[in-house]
This record gives C-alpha cells, structure tokens and sequence, in this order.
C-alpha cells in the first residue's frame, strides 16, 4: 500500500515516467488522466499506481488543462437505510461533532443526510457539492449512483459492507473491533478473573460478534474458562440489528440473557463480564439489581463505546472500551484531504483504528489487597 508519506520523498513525475512505471505508453496514460473510457481495467490501475509512485502533479495538469474541480468544501454524512434516531445514540454524536470539528480546521462542512430503502437519494448527494462521502449502512436497495465520483468512504464497518471494500471504490475507516476484545479480555483476566463471559443480545451484528470473537480467543489462549451466553432459540424475533434502537425488545433479550447467567450454579458463573455496549450493560445492572445480584461487587464489568450519558448513570461506573471517535475523525479528514490532492491514486485503503480503555470506578477483590 502506498501512503502520502511516500509520495513526498518522489519527484514530480512526467507522462513518459508514468508511462515507463505502468508499461503503457504516454497515449495510454493521457487516456486516463483525460477520462477516457475505452482503457482496458488492467491499464488503467497500472497507470494509477504509476501516477502515484512517480509524484506526477495531477493538480497542475488539471489546473492548465481546466479541468480541474474545485473544491467545494462540504463533507457528507450519508446514513442508508438506518433508523434516523442512530444518530442520537452518544456514540454516533462523538464521532459526528469529531468530524464536524476536525473538518473545521480545515474550512470545511458536514452535511448530513438520510435514505430509506426505495427512497431518491437526497439532492445533496451530488459530487459537485460535496468533496467527499462518508457511509453508514447498508447500500442494498439504495439507487447506486457512481460511488467512485463522490471520494467514499465507509464508517464503522457493518456486515452488509464488509464486502464492499474489496471492490475498491471505497475506502474504510472504523474502529478496530477485534483489538477492542482483545482490551476487554485482557483488563478482566489482569485483574484476576478466571471465568469470563460475553453479553451480546445481537450476536448477527458484524463489529460486535468480531468483538467477541476476538475477547473469546484470548480468553481460552490464557487458559481461563469462557462461559457461552445465550438470548435462546425461542427469542430470535429480538435478535434483528434493527431492533438496536428498541429498548423494549433490547430489555427482553437482556433480561433473558442474565437469568441465564443467574440460573447457572454458583461456581459456574463468570465472575467477570463483557458487555455489547453501554447502553446494554445499562439493562444488565437493572437485570441484575432485580435478582439482588450487585455489578461491581458480585460480577466485575467492562463495558464497549464509552457513552457518557449512559455510563453516567451506573454506580459504580464499570470501565469501556472506547472507540476512539476523535482518531477516527482526524484519519477520515486526512484521507479526503489525500484524495482530494491525488484523485486518481488507487481506493480500497482500510484503515483500523486502535480503541482505548476507558478507566471505571470498579474495585474487584485482587485490587483491594
């Protein structure tokens, strides 16, 4: 992969340098740079990574030629056919005022804006207006405009895009799920627990069944015991990733799940937990208040997104796994950035980025001694 840090150590290449690096000749490489579509796949990203490794300054091409496009300063935020209250779920108002703020730095504007299946695409998604688009959601069903005009980038990762990258129109950035349950784990086995658990009433949805797959291998790599938690077979209506914004259904799951937990004998139980995320582990707290079972004094918790609103109701406060929205936010911003001076360098960049631990107020028996 190349990155912007190596174009500056190149020289500003010619079209005969391009031309050399890609095996095609200058024809083929002023085709390219001019659009032209009857260029062969294969030609073309040679030219591209040609453009790249040679430092040739499209800008100044672009610039005498006209055909250079303006910078229109205006980032978009296009969520597809989501629920439009995800947006008010804490995590997602992180990573938007993050951006909002990052891009501001640099002159720019977000723009926000929502489709549900079968619906026009809003008129703001148009290239012309917007310098870049930032994705959430599931592209199924959404009329499919040419994606690669519009610099796209897909965020937090889902099961309906995880594929999507490997087309390489698109770039994505999202928080790396598997080191967060490598965190999770890792904090509850420091701190003395030999048997482990993962709470997740929606084990379908991709970045958290990553989360636990990854929490469950370091589990049984240390040789601690990972005890298998369960909505149950009679309750897979609840379990649609539709339904995350549902606090009934989330309720029903979670309070089934914790009975689960609570029916097991007391030797089996797991003394330390790992929740899905904290607007859940909320709902585990009041399960277990309601079965006189205390989070913090019987059971050790480490909970996911680090959501204030939530957390800040919980007492005492369990320790989560931060996404890392302002990381997040800057490696967006500086990709659109990158692109907008390279256009024609090769897409499909994934970039992971590493998550925090985000410190509790629980004290478990091997710290108080």
């Amino acid at each position: 992969m190349i990155y912007p840090d190596t174009i500056k150590r190149m020289v500003n290449g010619t079209i005969k340098h391009v031309a050399k690096e890609a095996g095609v000749s200058t024809a083929t490489v002023t085709r390219v740079l001019d659009g032209y579509k009857h260029v062969s796949e294969g030609a073309k990203i040679r030219v591209e990574l040609a453009l790249v490794k040679t430092g040739y300054n499209l800008q100044r091409r672009y610039k005498a030629n006209g055909n250079h496009r303006k910078r229109a300063n205006n980032v978009g935020f296009l969520l597809l056919q989501e629920d439009r209250d995800l947006l008010r779920l804490p995590v997602f108002s992180q990573l938007l005022l993050a951006l909002d703020q990052v891009l501001a730095e640099e002159k720019m504007h977000l723009v926000i804006s929502h489709v549900s299946e079968g619906e026009p695409l809003p008129a703001t998604v148009n290239s012309e207006r917007m310098d870049a688009m930032l994705l959430f959601g599931r592209l199924t069903g959404v009329e499919s405009p040419q994606w690669d005009l519009f610099n796209p980038i897909l965020l937090f990762e889902s099961v309906a895009m995880s594929r999507i990258r490997f087309l390489g129109w698109a770039d994505c950035i999202t928080s790396d799920c598997v080191m967060g349950g490598r965190l999770a784990a890792n904090y509850l086995l420091d701190r003395g627990h030999q048997r482990l658990g993962y709470l997740n009433p929606w084990p379908m949805h991709g970045p958290l069944k990553l989360a636990g797959e990854s929490f469950q291998d370091v589990v049984r790599q240390s040789g601690a015991e990972m005890v298998t938690l369960s909505p149950g077979e009679s309750h897979k209506e609840e379990l649609d990733t539709h339904d995350l914004l549902n606090p009934y259904r989330s309720w029903l799951v979670v309070k089934r799940m914790v009975e689960g937990l609570l029916a097991l004998p007391s030797g089996d139980r797991p003394s330390g937990l790992y929740v899905a995320n904290d607007e859940v582990t909320t709902l585990v707290y009041r399960s277990l208040a309601e079965h006189g079972v205390e989070a913090g004094r019987d059971i050790d918790i480490i909970s996911r997104d680090n959501e204030e609103p939530f957390l800040a109701t919980l007492s005492p406060r369990p320790a989560s796994v931060d996404l890392n929205c302002e990381e997040i936010a800057r490696q967006v911003v500086n990709r659109i950035l990158y692109r907008l001076r390279y256009p024609m360098s090769p897409r499909g960049l994934r970039v992971l980025v590493p998550p925090k631990l985000a410190a509790g107020e629980i004290e478990w028996p091997s710290e108080r001694n």
